[in-house]
Order: C-alpha cells, then sequence, then structure tokens
C-alpha cells in the first residue's frame, strides 16, 4: 500500500522552546570522540571531553553547596538567635531560603530558554554567592532573612539550571546514571549540613557557614564560564527582555510563595484551621489553576507549555 507523501506544509512550525533545543551547541562534548556519525548516541555516551567534565564538576558543587545551606543553617540557629537577638523571626531564617528557592525555579527556567544556559547559570550563582556573602556580614535579624531570601533564589536557580544543563549536555540513554550522580551528591550535602552547621556555631564560628560558599561558588562560576559551550539565543537584549513571560512568572512566583508561607507558619505560629493559614493556602492554589489557564491561553512563549501535562513522563516527573 502506499504510504501519502507528506508535504512541506503539513509539517507545524517548530516551537521557540523546541527550536532552542535543536539548535544546542554540545561543544561541551569533545567532538572528536563523537565517533564518524555525529548523532551517534553511542559514540557520545561512551567518551566525554574535558569541558564536560569540567562543567559536570561545577554542576555537582553547585548543587551541593545549595543543599548544604538549605539544611545546615539548622543547627547554628541557637547560636544565630543568640548573636542577633532574633527570636522572634527566627523561623524566617530557614524559610526565606525555601521560599525563595521554590518562587524562582520556573523563572530560571525561562531565562535558560530565552538567555543560555550559561548566562542563566552564571546569574544564578552570582546571586547564591551575594546572599552568602551578605548572609555572613548581617548585622541585624532583618538583614540576615533578606540575605537567605537572595540566597535562597541563587539557589533555586542552580537546582533548575543544573537539570535543565545536564539534560543538554547527556543522550536520554545516560540521564538516569547522571541524575542519580547529582541526586547522591544532594542528599550527601544535605545529610552533613546539620553537622557542619553544629560544628561551626559551636565554634563561634557561623559566619564561616556562609563565607566558605564563596571561594567554592567563584571555583563553580569560572568553570561554567570557561567550558560550558552551549550556543546564546540570538536576539539584542531588548528583544529578550520582550520574550519574558512576565506576567506568567508573576502569578507563579505569587502564588507559590503564599502556598509556601501558609505551610511555613501552619502549627508553627498559627494553627491550621486560622484565616492566616487558609487564606494564603487558598489564594496561592487558585492562583496556580489560574497561572495554567492563562499559559495555555494567552503566553506566547509560556513558562509550562501545556502540551507537557499531556505527556505522561512530564507529568510522572
Amino acid at each position: 500500500m502506499v504510504q501519502p507523501a507528506i508535504t512541506v506544509g503539513s509539517v507545524p512550525p517548530l516551537s521557540p522552546a523546541l527550536k532552542s533545543v535543536i539548535q544546542l551547541d554540545i561543544t561541551a562534548v569533545d567532538p572528536s570522540q563523537l565517533g564518524e556519525h555525529a548523532g551517534d548516541q553511542d559514540s557520545r555516551s561512551a567518551r566525554k571531553g574535558f569541558n564536560f567534565w569540567m562543567v559536570f564538576v561545577a554542576i555537582c558543587v553547585s548543587l551541593f553547596l545549595s543543599a548544604l545551606e538549605l539544611t545546615a543553617v539548622s543547627t547554628a540557629l541557637p547560636t544565630i538567635i543568640h548573636d542577633l537577638n532574633g527570636k522572634e523571626d527566627f523561623v524566617w531564617i530557614a524559610s526565606a531560603y525555601g521560599l525563595a528557592s521554590t518562587a524562582l525555579l520556573p523563572a530560571s527556567g525561562g531565562l535558560a530558554e530565552i538567555f543560555g544556559r550559561r548566562t542563566a547559570m552564571l546569574i544564578a550563582l552570582g546571586l547564591f554567592s551575594l546572599g552568602s556573602a551578605l548572609c555572613g556580614a548581617a548585622r541585624n535579624m532583618g538583614w540576615l532573612i533578606a540575605a537567605r531570601t537572595v540566597q535562597g533564589a541563587g539557589g533555586g536557580g542552580i537546582l533548575s539550571l543544573s537539570s535543565i544543563i545536564l539534560s543538554d549536555l547527556v543522550t536520554l540513554k545516560e540521564r538516569g546514571l547522571y541524575n542519580g550522580m547529582i541526586g547522591m551528591t544532594w542528599s550527601c550535602a544535605a545529610s552533613i549540613g546539620p553537622l557542619v552547621g553544629g560544628a561551626l556555631a559551636q565554634g563561634g564560628n557561623w559566619r564561616w557557614l556562609f563565607y566558605l560558599n564563596l571561594p567554592v561558588a567563584g571555583l563553580a562560576s569560572v568553570l561554567v564560564l570557561m567550558c560550558l559551550k552551549l550556543r546564546t539565543p540570538p536576539g539584542t537584549l531588548h528583544e529578550k527582555l520582550g520574550r519574558m513571560d512576565w506576567i506568567g512568572n508573576a502569578i507563579i512566583m505569587s502564588s507559590s510563595s503564599a502556598c509556601v508561607i501558609a505551610l511555613t507558619w501552619g502549627g508553627v505560629k498559627y494553627p491550621w484551621t486560622s484565616p492566616h493559614i487558609l487564606v494564603p493556602l487558598i489564594l496561592g492554589l487558585l492562583g496556580m489553576c489560574f497561572f495554567v489557564f492563562y499559559e495555555a491561553q494567552f503566553a506566547k512563549e509560556p513558562l509550562l507549555p501545556i502540551s507537557l501535562l499531556s505527556n505522561r513522563t512530564s507529568v510522572s516527573g
């Protein structure tokens, strides 16, 4: 039976997100080691170049710091509260980091698509380093909470961008292996975080819990700058800013922040049945529903392509 021919006009146009994936330059993998065919998945998975491993080290180091800061503060809290005299707002020292990290996760993906992986990762590392420096220099509780918010914004970007960059550099068959290595790095950092925080706090050096991030994050930034060779999307800064889904970002950031605030206060500052908990929680959930509607109907370059919701692999994570 003769199959009908596919005409050029019958092929749907590529979405901007798909174009950016197709146009990726994989020079972080040594081209000389790809074998006779550049598309040979087995050849690319067999050998990796120097640049790839340096980028992978930078990803692991960055994730290690992000996870460490998420858990290390818990055991250092008593010393920090005593030094900064902040008994009332101590819960926000840990919560501000998680809140900012959660809120910035979607935005970091959009930045990577429009400005490129390297630029977005450098911005995330820069925010994390700036927040760490401000945390170490904090003179009062308000200062520390604000600095932790900046640090968490960078940490959330690192978490999201690490997965995006890794997906660009390895084949689909390899992702399970490398994601497992990244997960192990995160788990190790989260496990030793309380020990590190407690040890530094016991010696009266809790500020070094933040200052020690600076040289390590600096090294990761240099590796990303020098070795990550993925192609930067074309266009001027004005054009790139115009492509950002600002409304979608604002909706999802405010909605997720409201939910995190409710979950942070619930059972600690207010009972779960209190309006202080129910109002932000309900508004946050409604906001997330509206975000999906807005992305499906109005967004030109949506943060969440609605077609992903019909993909079982994407929905299951």
